[in-house]
């Protein structure tokens, strides 16, 4: 485009290589990782509960505080 000089990025094999492994390890911790957290439909119940409690959920309080105290 003629901004600045040499506006491209060469490929080096150290990205490939990082890119690769990183990518594996992902994929390999996914599996563990899925089995020690709980299912999605199990917070959505507990968070349920809590709201038909007359409580609010720890997470919306957490995201509340921070939005509730900036003034426009």
């Amino acid at each position: 485009m003629g901004l600045y000089e040499r506006p491209y990025r060469l490929f080096a094999f150290d990205d490939l290589i990082v890119n690769t492994t990183g990518t594996g390890l992902g994929w390999v911790l996914t599996g563990p990782l899925a089995r020690v957290l709980p299912h999605r439909d199990a917070l959505n119940d507990r968070a349920l509960d809590q709201l038909t409690a007359g409580k609010t959920p720890f997470a919306r309080r957490l995201v509340a505080l921070p939005l509730g105290t900036v003034r426009i």
